[in-house]
């Protein structure tokens, strides 16, 4: 994912599949600097996904995007 959003930059990373999970993090770029705002993970050990978030806001357009994101992208075994 890479979107635009206000003075905002979204993109989206993969997390490898380590220690029973994988997903992908959240980062932001606003005003210089970057920062890593949220993650959405599927931990194996309960199959489910999860979202988390670091301190910040972040859009529901955003967060709703990299949700959809991380389950066509991680293998649900």
């Amino acid at each position: 994912m890479q979107r635009q959003f206000g003075h905002e930059r979204y993109w989206s990373t993969s997390i490898d599949h380590t220690d029973g999970y994988a997903g992908l993090q959240l980062h932001r770029e606003r005003f210089g600097n970057t920062d890593i705002v949220a993650q959405v993970v599927f931990w194996d050990a309960d199959g489910h996904f999860y979202v988390q978030t670091f301190g910040c806001d972040v859009p529901v357009e955003i967060i709703e995007t990299v949700i959809a994101e991380a389950k066509e992208q991680v293998r649900v075994r």
